[in-house]
């Protein structure tokens, strides 16, 4: 079987289908009874491709293929729905640094508590027990680390596939995007109106909510693979109606910094991931 640098995985096909457009495609292999593509981006080895929604969908298709591959790279990309209280819009890019777990625990009148409440935690590694998140300083150094780029606002130049500090002479309003660093929360169902959401944001302080990020994250520490999140943010967290929503928009600009991302890796010749410590 053919050798993989890095793994991108997205939820449902409109989260990668573009991306998938802009790279050389060299083939598919079957996983888990799901099909992913093939793609070589420079000298990197890629496999893209969709776990299908939720967190028990994310969790068994990256462990399939961590299995396969061995502790290759995984970056999962997507949308996600921001807090109003993030400060964060629609059309802007958040990187997750911080992965919080929001189902698991004990839930009390008074609002949820974390596994710490059960005394046992969903992982234990290196010494080190997680109960509630797992922080990216838990992780296998990202091929990417040394060149991510700062908080603040982008254009994407499609031209050199980079992304550019915004220049308000060079590139209208629209064209531009914060991008942003901070806690992401995984829950299994989404809020369902703005107070929900509220209660959401003032018990974790996340910038954002999505339904597969922490699962992803609990299989890559566990086998000791370099994980990086990136999520566009499509809609506010709490607003169910579509016609707020702006899919595409989140879309477009996560991609503007996976392919920042991907571009600067080359640049840089990096080797393959690290194997895990152990």
């Amino acid at each position: 079987m053919k050798s993989i640098d890095l793994a991108i995985l997205a939820a449902v096909p409109e989260e990668i289908d573009s991306l998938c457009e802009a790279i050389p495609r060299s083939g598919t292999v079957e996983i888990a009874g799901k099909e992913f593509m093939l793609f070589d981006f420079g000298e990197l080895s890629l496999l893209i491709g969709t776990t299908g929604i939720g967190k028990v969908n994310a969790a068994i298709e990256t462990a399939a293929l961590l299995t396969c591959f061995g502790p290759v790279e995984v970056w999962n990309i997507g949308c996600a729905g921001a807090y109003v209280e993030s400060g964060l819009c629609v059309g802007d890019v958040l990187l997750t640094r911080d992965w919080v777990c929001g189902d698991e625990g004990v839930l009390l009148k008074c609002g949820p508590a974390s596994m710490q409440a059960i005394g046992i935690p969903l992982l234990a590694r290196d010494g080190i027990t997680y109960f509630d998140s797992f922080p990216a300083s838990s992780f296998e150094i990202s091929r990417v680390e040394s060149t991510l780029p700062n908080p603040g606002r982008y254009s994407f130049n499609s031209f050199l596939g980079i992304i550019e500090p915004y220049k308000p002479e060079e590139y209208p309003e629209n064209e531009c995007f914060a991008l942003n660093y901070g806690r992401s929360l995984t829950v299994g169902m989404v809020s369902g109106d703005r107070e929900v959401a509220a209660k959401r944001y003032g018990i974790h302080n996340a910038l954002a909510e999505n339904m597969e990020g922490s699962a992803i994250a609990q299989v890559c520490l566990r086998f000791g693979a370099p994980f990086l999140e990136c999520r566009g943010i499509s809609n506010v967290a709490g607003v169910r109606d579509k016609k707020e929503w702006d899919i595409r928009k989140g879309v477009s600009n996560c991609h503007s910094v996976v392919l920042n991302l991907l571009n600067s890796t080359i640049k840089l010749n990096l080797p393959a991931a690290p194997f895990s410590k152990e």
